[in-house]
């Protein structure tokens, strides 16, 4: 992926611990396969909340409009649903691996974290008054 976004939020004392947790947790899912149940239940999620979401004639007109304007197929819908139940412990460890670079990361911090030596400090931002 060209960009992942991670956000979290926590007190200023406790930045150095959030940084050490993200980068063992990013670190972990390119070394360690999910767990079976873990898997089961993000693929239960991911088909099942795709129609509870669709809770009004708009919402509905608008996915299959994008579908269409896709150019995605009329079983689109029956193809996303089997795509994610197929998804394997492998499949998932072998995206992570290409995906996620640990050493790689770049950490942007606002406020005045305790517990982190920063590499560059920005003071002021440019073109904002």
């Amino acid at each position: 992926a060209d960009l992942l976004i991670i956000q979290t939020s926590t007190k200023n004392e406790n930045v150095g611990k959030m940084l050490q947790i993200v980068r063992e947790q990013i670190a972990g899912m390119t070394e360690k396969s999910v767990l079976d149940q873990g898997l089961e239940l993000a693929k239960s999620y991911m088909v099942g909340s795709l129609p509870l979401s669709l809770t009004s004639t708009k919402q509905i007109a608008n996915m299959m409009m994008s579908i269409q304007e896709l150019g995605l197929p009329t079983n689109y819908l029956d193809m996303r649903k089997d795509a994610i139940s197929a998804v394997t412990k492998e499949d998932i460890l072998r995206v992570s691996k290409s995906l996620l670079k640990p050493e790689a990361l770049t950490t942007i911090l606002v406020g005045k974290p305790e517990g982190v030596e920063p590499t560059m400090r920005i003071e002021i931002l440019p073109n904002v008054e």
